[in-house]
């Protein structure tokens, strides 16, 4: 009768040694890009769109990979797939932002006569509706962006300063590639007043206890922001 180690002899007849080893290597490696199972539907542009609203809510510290996944209610992996760090995701959501911002400006602007003072206008109130709606957009600007070394977060840099030193330079009457000071002031005494607007209005809306609702109020807001920068708008 055969002992049990003919028979472990015969059932390693005729492998290879490390024929374990050699079968595992063989095996086929999966695939580094999109998730199997991932939504066809679910594209980049919504994973984006999903870190755009969680902006409306949170501070950029907490907008992770996994919290936009989670929001998104996609895979991590997909996320992954579309932008290799939080740093690619945060510098394309920031330009989204500032997208939305611009059709916001530039439609305002088609409505007016290009003028200084209009021009001022429209970045006043655009800007008023990107606070009330992303109370986050400029701390993910400060925050984020600005430390960053990577080249996604320079291009979104390069741009905002392309603005201030182009679009407020038309308002201001300083329009060449060399920074000026009246666009710079001009482009921070915007930011900063709009800014304050949004951490204050619970104050504001105590203090007129409920009588103008916050559209109102904001448009009024926008108003008195306009008389306080209008002496720096040059005809």
């Amino acid at each position: 009768m055969p002992t049990k180690s003919a028979h472990a002899k015969r059932a390693t007849a005729g492998r290879p040694k490390g024929g374990a080893r050699l079968l595992k290597a063989a095996a086929p490696k999966r695939s580094s890009g999109r998730p199997k199972g991932a939504k066809n539907s679910v594209g980049k542009e919504t994973i984006i769109a999903a870190a755009c609203d969680l902006l409306t809510r949170l501070p950029p510290t907490r907008v992770t990979m996994s919290a936009v996944a989670r929001y998104a209610k996609v895979d991590p992996k997909l996320v992954r797939y579309y932008f290799k760090n939080r740093d690619v995701l945060l510098c394309a959501t920031a330009e989204s932002l500032m997208d939305f911002s611009k059709q916001k400006i530039d439609a305002f602007i088609a409505q007016s006569d290009g003028s200084p003072e209009q021009r001022l206008e429209a970045r006043v109130r655009a800007l008023l509706d990107m606070q009330m709606k992303y109370p986050f957009f400029h701390r993910l600007f400060v925050e984020e962006i600005i430390p960053s070394k990577s080249a996604e977060a320079k291009s979104v840099v390069d741009r905002t300063i392309g603005v201030i030193l182009t679009e407020y330079g038309k308002i201001a009457g300083a329009e060449d590639s060399e920074p000026k000071l009246e666009q710079v002031f001009l482009w921070s005494a915007v930011v900063g007043l709009v800014e304050a607007y949004t951490p204050l209005f619970p104050v504001m809306k105590k203090i007129f206890a409920g009588n103008l609702e916050r559209t109102e109020l904001s448009k009024r807001y926008g108003d008195y922001v306009m008389r306080l920068l209008l002496p720096a708008a040059k005809r």
